[in-house]
């Protein structure tokens, strides 16, 4: 009997819908514009989602934290070689100096751009651009009768500075910047103690200087 049924229940729904079609021509683009916002109505509650979720995890892994000194940033007696754990000790140091690892970033590329002035040149003129297209004209941009997006312009605007670059040169420059930055915050960041390890260490000491 339930097999039967089974069997009934596609047939019939598919004469109802049929009849209804039939009777009303527009029930069924109705039914498809229905089914259409319903899809629009998830896949944007998704989006809302990804970006809450986004903003959340940016906020709490990638907000700019203070500076330290650069005492402490450069003290001798704060660094060693790790025993065991370096990759934690390399995560814990990241978070910890990331305002200093971020002005050494610019100290670099500041050196570049003052002995390199050819890759000055290339930034300039990719500046100039996207100034240009984004704040200075004012018509909008047209091929043939079809107007270009903010969102078109940004990735013809990426891709031509990539070329731009790879072509001028400057890519070299470039590479040498993220080079020569991860090498100096990868040496500090391994060898550098954590507040974790220079805590064991005044403990260790305060607790052999009372065993004395």
């Amino acid at each position: 009997g339930v097999a039967r049924a089974r069997e009934t229940l596609p047939s019939v729904f598919s004469k109802s819908k049929t009849s209804n079609m039939s009777a009303d021509p527009n029930a069924g683009i109705a039914n498809v514009s229905i089914e259409q916002q319903a899809t629009n109505a998830l896949v944007g509650a998704g989006v809302a989602r990804a970006r809450e979720m986004w903003t959340k995890w940016r906020e709490e892994n990638l907000a700019m934290k203070p500076t330290k000194s650069w005492g402490v940033f450069f003290d001798k007696s704060k660094f060693s070689i790790p025993t065991t754990d370096a990759p934690s000790r390399l995560r814990s140091n990241a978070s910890s100096f990331q305002g200093n690892y971020v002005v050494i970033f610019f100290v670099m590329l500041i050196y570049s751009i003052i002995t390199s002035p050819w890759f000055l040149v290339s930034l300039g003129l990719i500046a100039a651009a996207w100034f240009y297209v984004f704040k200075i004209r004012a018509e909008p941009i047209k091929i043939g009768s079809r107007e270009v997006s903010d969102r078109e312009k940004t990735i013809a605007l990426g891709i031509l500075s990539v070329v731009w670059l790879w072509f001028s040169s400057a890519t070299t420059t470039l590479f040498w910047i993220f080079g020569a930055t991860m090498t100096v915050v990868s040496l500090h960041a391994l060898f550098h103690k954590t507040e974790e390890d220079i805590e064991a260490d005044f403990s260790s000491s305060f607790v052999g200087q009372n065993a004395v």
